[in-house]
Order: C-alpha cells, then sequence, then structure tokens
C-alpha cells in the first residue's frame, strides 16, 4: 500500500529543530493511481511525481482531501474506505480534522484512459489496464513494441490506430 501526505513546511521545521510534535495524517492506498490533494494546501503526493511513501507533520485544523487523476488522459474514480470525519465513501472529498494522528485509506480505480497519439511509435513495453480504453487519434506500435490492454468493460481503436509489422506483441483482453 502507498503510504502519502504531505505537510507545511513550518511544522515541519519546528518538529525538526525544537522537537515538538506535530498531528501526522496519513494516506493509505490500494492502487497507484491518482494524486491526493488537500485543502487547505500541504498534501500533495503521488506515484506521478515519484512520491510513493509520503508521510508528513500537518498543522492541526480542517482538512478535504480530493483524489485527483495526475494525468489528464486518465479518469478515475475513489472510494474513501475509512478515516474521514465528513463526506467519504464514493463522494469527490473526505473531510478529516486533525487533532492528532489520523489515518485514511482511498481505493482508486482507472474509469476510462483516453490515449492520445505518442510523438514516435510506442517501441516499449507498455501496459494499460483500466475499465475502459480509447484510442482513436493514431496511436501507433512501432518495432520492438510490446502492448497489452486490458479493459474491464471496453476497448475502443479509432482511424490511424496502427501495429508495425515488426511490434514484438499487441494483446487486447476485455473481461
Amino acid at each position: 500500500m502507498t503510504r502519502t501526505a504531505g505537510a507545511p513546511i513550518g511544522c515541519q521545521r519546528l518538529s525538526r529543530f525544537w522537537g515538538l510534535g506535530c498531528p501526522k495524517i496519513y494516506h493509505e492506498a490500494e492502487d497507484t493511481l491518482g494524486v491526493i490533494v488537500s485543502t487547505p494546501e500541504g498534501i500533495n503526493c503521488s506515484p506521478y511525481t515519484g512520491s510513493t511513501d509520503c508521510e508528513h507533520a500537518m498543522v492541526e485544523g480542517d482538512y478535504v482531501l480530493t483524489a485527483v487523476s495526475g494525468d489528464p488522459q486518465l479518469t478515475i474514480s475513489q472510494e474513501w474506505l475509512s478515516g474521514c470525519d465528513s463526506a467519504g465513501g464514493t463522494s469527490a472529498t473526505c473531510g478529516v480534522t486533525l487533532d492528532a494522528d489520523k489515518a485514511v485509506e482511498v481505493r482508486l480505480a482507472c474509469e476510462q484512459y483516453d490515449m492520445l497519439p505518442p510523438d514516435e511509435p510506442v517501441t516499449t513495453n507498455t501496459t494499460i489496464r483500466c475499465r475502459e480504453i480509447k484510442a482513436v487519434k493514431g496511436y501507433k506500435i512501432g518495432d520492438g513494441g510490446r502492448v497489452r490492454f486490458e479493459a474491464q468493460s471496453s476497448v475502443e481503436l479509432g482511424p490511424g490506430f496502427r501495429v508495425n509489422s515488426l511490434a514484438d506483441y499487441f494483446v487486447i483482453s476485455v473481461q
């Protein structure tokens, strides 16, 4: 699981230099897609930014956590499993009153991935897993490309979609 949180720098300095404690908030994500952000600012952690294990002291107060995709091509859904003081469940946000260490658990899921055409044909090992996958604008798989689309609902391929004859493989799996 990914542990994710962020912190205002002031509280970190106090804690580090004077040994003062600050409440901590943790986010436990079952998947590694998406970004968890907070209002007010402080939490902004994601595998997209390389932050897959974040844990920071936070200033006491009320925070609203939101899960966002972190990728303009990706639509995600979230289910706040535990730790929300308000909202939560399948709502867009999770309210947390931070007055002690808290843990928030959320499940993130890929709903739709709209693949944009790459500048060059794909020549790497690539796997896309999502409920719906759309590659409708000239997506190309080049020499040595190994591409696998795994969808729960549908895969849509449009005009301009090409697989080079020297591609290692292209697999579509719809469950």
